[in-house]
């Protein structure tokens, strides 16, 4: 594995300034409504420490919520205005955390009982008779309100007046509400009691300029327990001891020199891939992660619910690697843990020495990718999803493209780069750690579990979680691989190339009607781009052919299929194959024909 430690955390490890610092928003001072209505400064819209955020995706624009801590990059601020038709009710227009603020539509509501943001007309509406962008707000204690949508209050639903199934204003409803369970889970509705909102102004919070710093796989070390196995191929590690491990490491990195972690506020673990299993061994014990100062003082999952049967703050940020479909990654917080009133309450309380951490790992059973300091709370459900199959016939070994505009790490799939090309091929060589914000990856799709209400079934996504500041306005091209962040065109030509089933398709001919789109947060090749690397030491060589060719050359014949244990063996579409029967594999890198 490339193990990647980044310049600037060089350099923080020698004590050395590398650059300017970076300005995120964070909540600050609460104001009344009537503040609000004439503020010049961008304000959020809070409700229970929930702050009301952007859409939950580009398709539906459904409206969600969010911690504090997840609102960079993903909050709204809010501008009221008052319509001139139903004085004392206004328009929510939602504007993004740009330098300079950009117009992103007003928030609407849906006969179907949740919000989303429209489009920038304000008076666009759903459903009939909803005048469903139009709000009105009243106080219902200190600089608290209620807000409540005026056509879903008052109007009719779905054209059906009275009665439970059609007059929202008989039974009550137009409220809005946050919900944290049912069908609209995660969004932001309408409920038949009213929710109390806040407003709070955003304040600048400086934090150093240093991106994530990630820990690979070759400085991990493996518990020497005769029952602790690891396979590095697959990145599993298991722990078949009888007890509950929340003592043990069975994996963990150790520093050489204590780190200081006081530029960052979470250490965030994610899997190679998700694996089913309740812990260590064939219990039901369940695993945890842990962290170590230089003192000596170590927090494991147990250690977050100790003082005073006082739990763990509700977020994502969990000690637990294991826990239902939380599987995914696993968040520790470390401004919580060098806090030494952690409950507010005055009980004593262990404290991590943040500026000293030496050690960090986990115990249990899990398939790791690796480490990674950040000031960025990643989505626990994944800040970008590429949903590749259905659930009832998942297909593995699927390769895709993939472009984010901030730095991320994946769960589910195996990034791959360009490290030269051929006259019917491109090479590539696996990759590990933290992608470069705005640069493109290729990726092959990994079997993976999650657990579904006590079920376990399939995975059919690749996850991406964001880990850290860095964000590109425009794509970085990767040696051929250019990527985009929204729908284009392809170029057409001999040299450039789309992917598509496991096979480049070149783009001659394909314009007009007949011209190839790349849908956004993809990626296209240019093979004209493509820099030839060192790739006999490359980890994990794929060849990718160019329009179905099939390259015979470099073949070897094998007259034994019991020759082929040295290896695993994997067929053309790189699928592992348990009983080769006679025909073209690969086997350590190299094309073996079976006779």
């Amino acid at each position: 594995m490339k193990k990647i430690l980044l310049l600037s955390a060089l350099l923080l490890f020698a004590g050395i300034s590398t650059s300017s610092a970076r300005e995120v928003k964070k909540l600050g001072t609460k104001i009344s409504f009537e503040d609000a209505l004439v503020s010049t400064e961008p304000f959020v819209v809070v409700q229970n420490g929930f702050v009301l955020c952007g859409p939950l995706s580009s398709t539906d624009g459904s409206l969600t919520y969010k911690l504090p801590a997840e609102i960079i990059d993903y909050a709204y601020s809010f501008v009221f205005e008052e319509d001139t038709d139903h004085p004392g009710s206004y328009y929510m227009h939602l504007y993004n955390q740009d330098p300079t603020p950009e117009s992103k539509g007003y928030m609407n509501a849906s006969p179907w009982s949740h919000t989303w943001l429209s489009g920038v007309d304000k008076t666009t509406t759903k459903g009939e008779l909803q005048d469903g962008a139009l709000w009105t707000i009243a106080l219902v204690g200190e600089k608290q309100y209620t807000i409540r949508n005026l056509g879903v209050a008052e109007g009719n639903y779905n054209n059906k007046p009275g009665g439970n199934e059609g007059d929202r204003a008989a039974q009550g409803q137009g409220y809005l509400g946050l919900t944290e369970n049912g069908y609209w889970a995660n969004h932001v509705t309408h409920y038949n009691t009213s929710g109390i909102w806040e407003f709070y102004l955003l304040e600048t919070e400086v934090y150093p300029d240093v991106d994530p710093l990630y820990f690979g796989w070759d400085d991990l070390t493996i518990d020497g327990d005769a029952k602790v196995t690891s396979d590095s191929e697959i990145k599993f590690v298991r722990d078949a001891r009888d007890y509950a491990p929340y003592w043990t490491e069975t994996a963990k990195w150790e520093l050489s020199t204590p780190f200081d972690a006081t530029g960052y506020k979470y250490l965030v673990f994610y899997p190679k891939r998700n694996v089913v299993r309740f812990g260590n061994g064939d219990n039901d014990t369940g695993g945890t992660v842990f962290i170590r100062d230089a003192n000596g003082t170590s927090f494991r999952g147990d250690d977050y619910f100790k003082y005073n049967d006082n739990n763990y703050p509700d977020h994502t940020g969990k000690m637990w690697m294991n826990i239902w479909n939380e599987q995914r990654i696993a968040v520790i917080d470390l401004e919580w843990l060098a806090n030494s009133d952690k409950y507010g309450n005055g009980s004593e309380c262990k404290v991590l020495d943040i500026t000293k951490i030496k050690a960090f790992g986990f115990s249990g059973d899990f398939t790791i990718g690796g480490a990674f300091f950040t000031t960025v709370l990643p989505n626990s459900s994944g800040d970008y999803k590429r949903t590749f199959t259905n659930e009832d016939t998942p297909v593995y070994e699927t390769f895709g493209t993939i472009c984010l505009p901030y730095s991320a790490v994946c769960c589910g799939a195996q990034l791959y780069e360009i490290v030269g090309s051929t006259t019917n091929s491109i090479t590539l060589s696996e990759y590990e750690g933290v992608m470069e914000a705005g640069k493109a990856y290729l990726y092959k799709t990994l079997e993976a579990k999650q657990q579904y209400w006590g079920n376990v079934r399939p995975e059919t996504a690749v996850y991406f979680f964001k880990a850290g500041y860095a964000n590109e306005v425009n794509p970085v091209p990767n040696n051929g691989l250019i990527g985009t962040f929204s729908s284009i065109k392809a170029p057409v030509g001999a040299n450039y190339y789309i992917l598509s089933n496991n096979t480049l398709y070149d783009t001659v001919g394909a314009t007009g009607e007949d011209a190839i789109t790349v849908s956004e947060n993809r990626a296209y090749i240019d093979v004209d781009q493509i820099t030839n690397k060192n790739s006999s030491s490359a980890k994990g060589r794929v060849e990718l052919f160019f329009n179905g060719a099939d390259d015979t050359t470099g073949i070897e014949s094998m007259n034994a299929i019991e020759t082929l244990t040295s290896g695993k063996v994997y067929d053309l579409s790189g699928r592992v194959v348990t009983a080769p029967t006679k025909g073209l594999y690969i086997v350590n890198g190299k094309k073996v024909f079976v006779k």
